[in-house]
């Protein structure tokens, strides 16, 4: 197998014996948009975290009056069953 033009053209030039591979600065390129895209999308993540998180936060009240409401509701009817005062529908 030869090896690739590039690599025969350093071997038959010294003094070009540091020049890089054609596709290895298109890699370079590509990783280094894919390492500011990660970076990106990382910053957007986090973000949404710190937003969820507020969220959740903002919903423990919300949280926390139906279940007041719901123990209310639930003492009432209590109350109503054991003074006979429920009555059915009309």
């Amino acid at each position: 197998m030869r090896a690739p033009h590039y690599a025969r053209l350093r071997l038959a030039h010294p003094h070009i014996a540091n020049m890089e591979s054609p596709h290895e600065h298109q890699q370079s390129l590509l990783l280094s948009r894919i390492i500011v895209n990660v970076e990106k999308l990382n910053e957007a993540i986090m973000m949404l975290n710190k937003n969820l998180q507020e969220i959740n936060i903002q919903n423990m009240d919300t949280e926390l009056v139906s279940q007041m409401f719901k123990n209310y509701q639930s003492n009432v009817l209590f109350h109503l069953e054991a003074t006979n005062g429920l009555k059915d529908p009309a």
